[in-house]
């Protein structure tokens, strides 16, 4: 038991950072639709493009994220 009540703070923490992570991606992807419109679709008066299909990069607490 004592085991477990010691490990609930490593738990958490890890839940906090993914639910974080799960946040910022989708606030991103938020952001990226409203600026470049759906991906794969075709709008000349918009003012930025999707580029690529790859899945990107970012960082956060030293990390490295997709």
């Amino acid at each position: 038991m004592a085991g477990v009540i010691e490990s609930l703070p490593k738990v958490i923490r890890e839940l906090a950072q993914e639910a974080g992570l799960l946040l910022m991606s989708a606030a991103m992807n938020a952001e990226s639709e409203m600026i470049a419109g759906c991906k794969n679709s075709r709008n000349p008066l918009r003012a930025a493009n999707w580029w690529g299909s790859d899945i990107g990069l970012w960082f956060m607490i030293s990390r490295k994220w997709q």
